[in-house]
């Protein structure tokens, strides 16, 4: 029981509210910016070693943008996305003078899926297309504390990248009918830095509502914050590009795992 104590699981539930950039030269060469809406769940747990610490991310979100002026048409886009990855603790890195620093460092695995829906084109054989990429890459992790009235506090910044994966996107000029039908063979593809360009930064802070007046018997915490996410792919000389930024608020809370 004294171990399970000694590992505790975070979970963190948000609601992000920003603004939203798409360009996908398979359905048109514009650009659309709009707004975006999301929902994403993180769950961390500190391993048995204490030196390695895992993280599963649920992220779902839609975005509606405009081209330019309005004059055109509008883009819908949703993301969704799931990523595992794996954290070791080497704050030792950075020696005695930051005592309240955790730096983590690590691989993660994921998939993301995604639709843009042009509504211009709505009448037409493709107006809009999916892509399906299964990625590994690089997860890096910052919390720092500090205290408000006593209350201890966390500032938690991540980014993620990644390097190698595969994704399904259909070929350009191919009707969704012959990309499953007939069999093409040019959808699925490797990817890297070459033809996949991906991050995703969040920087936020954990404030205990007991630091509020009058609030001080509650144990709920708050999580606010704000995100920069944009991801680039070119294959089959189609670009997309999908890019948010915004804000997000939310609560976070440990227990422990039976």
């Amino acid at each position: 029981m004294a171990m399970a104590q000694d590992r505790p699981v975070q979970s963190v539930l948000t609601a992000d509210f920003g603004g939203s950039a798409v360009r996908n030269t398979y359905l048109a060469p514009l650009l659309y910016e709009g707004s975006q809406i999301g929902v994403r769940y993180e769950r961390w747990r500190t391993m048995r070693s204490f030196r390695w610490t895992n993280q599963q991310i649920i992220d779902v979100e839609v975005a509606d943008g405009d081209s330019e002026n309005g004059k055109h048409s509008t883009t819908w886009s949703g993301r969704a996305m799931y990523r595992y990855a794996m954290h070791r603790d080497v704050s030792y890195l950075l020696g005695s003078r930051l005592t309240n620093l955790r730096l983590l460092l690590g691989p993660y695995a994921g998939i993301e899926s995604g639709f843009d829906y042009n509504l211009k084109i709505a009448g037409s054989n493709n107006p809009g297309t999916v892509r399906l990429v299964g990625n590994t890459g690089v997860s890096l992790a910052a919390k720092y504390g500090y205290s408000i009235m006593g209350k201890p506090c966390t500032v938690n910044f991540q980014a993620q990248m990644p390097l190698i994966g595969v994704a399904f996107m259909p070929e350009f000029g191919a009707s969704y009918y012959e990309t499953f039908l007939l069999e093409s063979d040019n959808n699925v593809h490797f990817t890297s830095l070459h033809n996949e360009q991906d991050l995703d930064l969040r920087l936020s802070t954990d404030i205990p509502l007991a630091v509020i007046p009058g609030l001080k018997r509650l144990k709920t915490v708050v999580r606010l914050g704000a995100y920069y996410h944009i991801e680039t792919m070119d294959i089959n000389s189609i670009v997309n590009r999908y890019s948010t930024i915004g804000f997000s608020i939310g609560w976070t809370w440990k227990y422990l795992p039976l």
